[in-house]
């Protein structure tokens, strides 16, 4: 009885299967830094199945580092992009700008433009007025020297129409 009898059991994991113990231990642990063969040229299949699943990880592999790169330079481009868009976005924002103030400038030359019409305007229109009511007054005057009568009937007149339309007015808002 030289040998001892060994127990395996699956709840006791058997360490001789690992990679790393299956030849010599490594000295660091970075010493074992690629597990599995470099190309399928120099790996040692068992079977059709372990060689397919080789070529499927390596194949995957490869897909998941495009993908990251592709990531990369998404993200690369994207933010030059962003960087571009930022730029030309302030550049706009100052031409956007600078033509605002010219039209504001515009805006209260223009103005100040139209006030100084409005205001000879309403000048001439106040000088106007005057002469035609001083005028008015002088033929009111001739008016009541010439035809004294008429002036009084007029103004009876006058007074009834208005007198009419005051009481017509205050019955309908009864």
């Amino acid at each position: 009885m030289a040998d001892a009898l060994r127990h395996q059991s699956s709840d006791v994991p058997n360490f001789d299967t690992y990679p790393a113990t299956a030849g010599s231990t490594p000295a660091t642990p970075g010493a074992a830094e690629r597990l599995l063969p470099e190309t399928a040229s120099e790996a040692h299949f068992g079977s059709i199945l372990e060689e397919r699943a080789y070529r499927l990880g390596e194949v995957a592999g490869r897909a998941m580092v495009q993908i990251r790169e592709l990531r990369r330079r998404i993200g690369v481009r994207a933010r030059e992009m962003n960087s571009d868009a930022s730029q030309k976005l302030s550049d706009v924002t100052e031409t956007a700008q600078s033509k605002l103030e010219d039209l504001k400038g515009q805006a209260q030359s223009r103005a100040e433009d139209w006030k100084q019409v409005a205001r000879e305007r309403i000048g001439f229109a106040r000088r106007q007025v005057r002469h035609n009511v001083s005028r008015a007054r002088v033929r009111m005057g001739e008016l009541e020297q010439d035809r004294p009568v008429e002036v009084a009937l007029a103004a009876g007149a006058a007074g009834v129409v208005v007198g009419a339309a005051l009481r017509i007015w205050r019955a309908s808002r009864a």
